[in-house]
C-alpha cells in the first residue's frame, strides 16, 4: 500500500521558462525523497506546459495541473486540492530551495508538530541571507498573538509575510478553511493569507536557518509595475481589521495594524509608484501620492501610530507624510533607494 507523503510541493508556473527547470532539478537532487511536486501551469503562453508535461511523465512524484490563467492565488489554491501530502510548501517557480532543506523541514515538523513551520531565505543573485526579526524557536498560544504577529506589523522588512518562506500542516489549513484571495484583490494575498493562519495557529515553529533562495528578476510581479496598487492595499487594509475584530483582536495588535499600512504605504506602494512604465509616468505616480496622502484609511492610521522605537529617518518621514509634502516624500524614496 503506497503511503502518503510527507511534503506535498506545489510550484504555480507562469511563464518562468528559464528558470522553471532548475527549481523542478534542484527538488530532485535532494537526498530527501519522502514528497509530491504538483506543477500548476496557469495558462503560460511560453514552453512552460511542456516542461511540466515533461518532468511528470518522467517522475512518478509529479503531477501537472493545466488551468486557464487565473492569478496566482488562483494556481495555489488548484494546488492545494491536488495535494496528498502531510504538509504543503508552496514554492514559486523562478525561486529555488537550498541544498538539504527539505530534510530540516522535515526534521523540524517531526520533532515539533507544527501548525507552521518558519525559516530565512536568501536573496538572488546578490547572495544576500535575510534573517527574520522573529527569534527562532517554538511559539504556541497566547504568544503568537503576543510575539509573531506585533513584529509582522511593526517590523516591515524584517519579518516577511511572504508563503514561500513557510510550510503549513495540510489537516491545519483545510480544517480553518485557509484559501488565498486573488492577489488581483488585494494586491498581497500572503498578508491576509498569514495573518488568518497564525490567528488560528496552536503551534509555530522558526528555524535559524535559512532554506529558501528568492530570486530578484526583471519583469517579475514585484518589480514591476503594479496599476491599482492603491486601491488594492486599501482593501487589504480593511479585511485585515475586519479579521482582528472577528477575533476579538482590538488592543494592541489591532493598533500595530495601523502601523503596517502606514509604512506599507511608504515602502511599497510609494515606491511602486516611482516605476515608469509605458502607461505610467512620473508625474502619475505624484498625484497617485498625493492621492494616498489625502485618504481617510491612511490619515486614521497615520494619528494611530507611535514613533517611540522608531529612528531618526523614519520621524522625517512620518513629519512629510503629516505635511503632505509629496516632493520630500519622493526625494527620500530616491535617496533612501540609492544608498
Amino acid at each position: 500500500m503506497k503511503t502518503l507523503p510527507l511534503f506535498s510541493i506545489v510550484l504555480p508556473v507562469y511563464n518562468v521558462e528559464d528558470y522553471l527547470r532548475r527549481c523542478i532539478s534542484i527538488l530532485l537532487n535532494e537526498s530527501f525523497t519522502d514528497y509530491e511536486i504538483i506543477l500548476v501551469d496557469d495558462g503560460s503562453t511560453d514552453s512552460c506546459a511542456k516542461i511540466c508535461d515533461e518532468y511528470a511523465t518522467k517522475y512518478e512524484k509529479i503531477y501537472v495541473l493545466h488551468k486557464k490563467n487565473g492569478g496566482l492565488s488562483s494556481a495555489r489554491n488548484a494546488g492545494f486540492e491536488m495535494a496528498k501530502g502531510e504538509y504543503i510548501f508552496w514554492l514559486d517557480s523562478d525561486d529555488y530551495i537550498v541544498k538539504g532543506a527539505l530534510k530540516k523541514m522535515a526534521n523540524a515538523v517531526k520533532e515539533n508538530l507544527v501548525d507552521i513551520l518558519k525559516f530565512n531565505y536568501i536573496v538572488q543573485p546578490e547572495n544576500v541571507l535575510v534573517h527574520s526579526s522573529l527569534n527562532p524557536g517554538l511559539y504556541e498560544g497566547d504568544k503568537i498573538r503576543e510575539q509573531v504577529l506585533p513584529l509582522a506589523f511593526n517590523n516591515i522588512g524584517g519579518f516577511t509575510m511572504s508563503i514561500w518562506s513557510h510550510i503549513y500542516k495540510k489537516e491545519f489549513v483545510e480544517s480553518n478553511n485557509l484559501r488565498f484571495i486573488s492577489e488581483r484583490e488585494v494586491g498581497s494575498e500572503d498578508y491576509l493569507f498569514n495573518l488568518q493562519a497564525f490567528l488560528k495557529a496552536s503551534c509555530v515553529y522558526v528555524l535559524e536557518e535559512a532554506l529558501y533562495n528568492y530570486e530578484v528578476r526583471i519583469g517579475s510581479l514585484s518589480n514591476r509595475y503594479r496599476p491599482n496598487l492603491i486601491e488594492q492595499y486599501q482593501k487589504l487594509y480593511l479585511q485585515m481589521k475586519n479579521i482582528l475584530i472577528e477575533k476579538g483582536c482590538v488592543g494592541s495588535i489591532y493598533r500595530q495594524l495601523d502601523h503596517f499600512y502606514v509604512w506599507n504605504c511608504y515602502y511599497v506602494l510609494w515606491v511602486n509608484e516611482m516605476r515608469v512604465s509605458e502607461k505610467h509616468s512620473q508625474q502619475d505616480g505624484y498625484q497617485n501620492i498625493k492621492k494616498v496622502l489625502k485618504q481617510k484609511e491612511f490619515l486614521d492610521a497615520l494619528k494611530t501610530i507611535s514613533l517611540k522605537k522608531e529612528n531618526a529617518v523614519r520621524h522625517v518621514i512620518y513629519l512629510l507624510m503629516k505635511m503632505k509634502f509629496t516632493y520630500g516624500i519622493i526625494l527620500m524614496l530616491k535617496v533612501s533607494r540609492k544608498s
